[in-house]
């Protein structure tokens, strides 16, 4: 079978990236589990950092360069943060059934709503922590995309900014800001070395793909063997309060060197359609398996701590968001940030629900819920509640159908 590391023509998606990205997500589901503290460590060192990585090998600067601001903030807000809020809601049921049904613990609504504002939990709890990746990664695209306007497109100069804004991350370790904006620069750092490395590849391809097999596996294990002693060394990494270790540069070329040791392995394995499937679609898994592994580990408190349970605990959840992604991509892929070609009842039908789903199915289950609640008031207050609650749909639906033509995109942005 043909290698997958070969470039796509056309604009097309490369193979190896989405296999990347879904090998690098199986560890994110790791590393939100009980494991071992030390594997934990070494989990953290390279899971999140290889995402951007992947967005810089992708990041196309002559195209920034011809698209308004305008345009882009609308293409990019459609693709990233209503998915997010519409992710973030649909999570309040999981996060119920694990908490409120499960644990018969009480479900903070007020935090939740502040949470999804938020988007970091050391401020708020959100319905799905996680996210915040999306508001940070968010944030990070539009500064770099101010960047390439304001330098033309020079990538030493976009560097050079880069590296002024950086001390504003390093020095700003473990505080705590909306939506992780101190982690902004660091973050454009990690995009740009992803879009260098790139180049990089491009220009040392076929010297690489000459390599004897014996030479090839040298280097994946001399690059793994870095990125392992340059963890030990340096310690945890995690965007989530902003914290690089004990050095950032030594933090982040070892998740460098790991990144390109997993790249390196996928180059030369056939194509994996599970893998890449993932890889697509990580936007939906990214918000979707921490309330799911709350509510595995909910059903099964006395099996948290065995390492053996983790890792049946990961591949389960990891398998069983792939029926949920090939449903939300066949009849909601607004859900997902992609546009949809449907124009039948059965999507019609699915913008409903989801709608409704969204707003008030976990609204009327924490007021079931709580003693005192709206449902237990009477029938005049549990009509005064479903007026309340149609009120509500018919609005949103307004706002996403005629204001922000919302879930399909207009017409003159189908060919994009």
């Amino acid at each position: 079978m043909r290698p997958n590391n070969a470039l796509q023509p056309h604009g097309e998606r490369i193979v190896w990236i989405d296999q990347l990205k879904g090998i690098a997500f199986f560890f994110v589901i790791l590393g939100h589990l009980s494991l071992a503290p030390l594997f934990k460590s070494w989990v953290f060192s390279f899971h999140m950092p290889v995402f951007f990585f992947a967005t810089g090998c992708t990041y196309n600067i002559e195209k920034i360069l011809r698209t308004p601001f305008s345009d882009y903030l609308r293409k990019l807000s459609r693709r990233m943060l209503i998915p997010y809020v519409w992710m973030q809601l649909l999570c309040v049921t999981l996060r119920y059934l694990a908490l409120a049904r499960i644990k018969h613990k009480e479900v903070p609504v007020g935090t939740y709503l502040l949470g999804i504002l938020a988007g970091d939990s050391n401020l708020a709890d959100a319905p799905s922590n996680p996210l915040y990746f999306v508001l940070l990664l968010f944030a990070a695209e539009v500064v770099l995309f101010l960047l390439v306007k304001l330098t033309q497109g020079d990538f030493k100069r976009i560097a050079l900014f880069s590296a002024v804004l950086l001390p504003f991350s390093l020095l700003s370790q473990k505080v705590h800001t909306p939506w992780h904006l101190n982690a902004v620069p660091a973050v454009i750092v990690m995009i740009l070395l992803g879009h260098l490395l790139m180049r990089l590849y491009l220009a040392q391809r076929e010297k690489l793909e000459t390599l004897a097999p014996v030479q090839y596996i040298a280097l994946i294990a001399a690059l793994f063997s870095v990125g392992v002693l340059l963890w030990y060394f340096n310690g945890r990494f995690g965007l989530h309060g902003n914290r690089y270790g004990k050095d950032f540069l030594c933090s982040i070329a070892a998740a460098v060197s790991t990144s390109i040791a997993f790249a390196l392995v996928l180059m030369k394995l056939p194509k994996l359609s599970v893998l890449t499937f993932i890889g697509q679609n990580t936007l939906l898994y990214m918000g979707l398996h921490k309330p799911i592994l709350l509510v595995f580990e909910a059903l099964f408190p006395a099996w948290k701590e065995r390492q053996w349970f983790v890792w049946v605990t990961a591949v389960l959840c990891y398998v069983l968001l792939i029926p949920i992604t090939l449903l939300a991509e066949k009849f909601a892929p607004f859900v997902l940030g992609k546009e949809s070609l449907r124009s039948d009842l059965v999507s019609r039908v699915c913008e409903v629900l989801c709608v409704i789903g969204a707003t008030c199915v976990p609204y009327l289950s924490f007021v079931n819920h709580f003693h005192g609640g709206i449902l237990r008031s009477g029938v005049l207050m549990l009509l005064l509640a479903a007026v309340l609650y149609l009120l509500l749909v018919a609005g949103l639906w307004y706002v996403c159908r005629n204001v922000l033509r919302f879930p399909f995109l207009p017409k003159q942005e189908r060919s994009a």
